[in-house]
């Protein structure tokens, strides 16, 4: 049953079953990226409110809030670059042949 449902998503929207795994994990981790990033800008805007109304300096606030920006615009490029190897790859299979257009008898193994 498991095994049909996945050759029939593959039939649909023509993913391997380990592209879409790997897919499903940079999403899961882009997402908990971007929860993180923004748990941490709230609590660095709520340090950099206490600090000023302290006339404490904030500079280190400011600066977490700058490498914050810098770590979600690396997640953000990474996503990027995996995507770009995806259809270099995808491209390269369809330039030597490869087909991703079996039936599902033909996909089928037996079972041990």
């Amino acid at each position: 049953m498991i095994n049909d449902i996945a050759w029939h998503t593959e039939d649909i929207i023509g993913v391997s079953k380990n592209e879409s795994l790997i897919i499903r994990i940079t999403q899961f981790i882009l997402t908990l990226t971007i929860v993180l990033a923004v748990t941490m800008v709230i609590i660095n805007g709520i340090q950099y409110i206490t600090k000023s109304a302290n006339g404490e300096d904030p500079s280190k606030t400011r600066w977490n809030l700058f490498y914050l920006a810098i770590g979600l615009l690396l997640a953000l490029f990474s996503v990027v670059i995996i995507n770009l190897f995806r259809s270099v790859g995808e491209s390269t299979l369809k330039t030597i042949g490869y087909h991703s257009t079996y039936t599902q008898e033909q996909l089928k193994l037996p079972l041990t």
